[in-house]
């Protein structure tokens, strides 16, 4: 006795227990009703995964074979020997100054592992501002002693 085709099937059923006791049922494709819709269902949530699978390892299989055959950045890399020196040396030349600043040599790395540089830039900032009060209190000729005087 086979429901809707699906003899392939019944090897797998064998003997099931209900899912509200204990008690042995009949083998479920004897059953039909809800057991069966449920395993038609499962088998096609089955069938949906490996057409799922399959269209993934078919795009995968493209995205190698253009890697195998030197196409886009990646297979540049893998394959061009003058793209994978430059990025070699790119890398080096990072490092190397990226080193240079962790040391503090250079401009940035000066700013970077220096604060000489901000107190002082603190303190002109500082400077400027009490001379600019002071010349909104004073006159013009006045202002520009004062400024020449608060920066000195």
């Amino acid at each position: 006795m086979t429901r809707r085709g699906a003899t392939w099937l019944l090897p797998l059923l064998n003997w099931t227990r209900s899912p509200q006791s204990a008690e042995l049922l009949w083998p479920a494709y004897l059953m039909g009703g809800r057991w069966n819709d449920q395993l038609l269902a499962a088998v096609q949530d089955i069938k949906n995964a490996a057409a799922g699978a399959k269209d993934f390892m078919a795009n995968a299989q493209g995205i190698i074979d253009q890697v195998k055959s030197g196409k886009g950045t990646l297979g540049a890399l893998v394959y061009d020997e003058t793209a994978a020196s430059d990025l070699k040396a790119t890398v080096a030349n990072f490092r190397a100054v990226s080193d240079k600043i962790a040391k503090g040599e250079g401009t940035l790395g000066k700013l970077i592992n220096d604060d000489t540089l901000f107190q002082t830039a603190q303190s002109t900032l500082k400077k400027a501002d009490r001379a600019l009060d002071s010349m909104s209190d004073s006159g013009p000729i006045t202002a520009v002693g004062i400024v020449a005087n608060s920066l000195f």
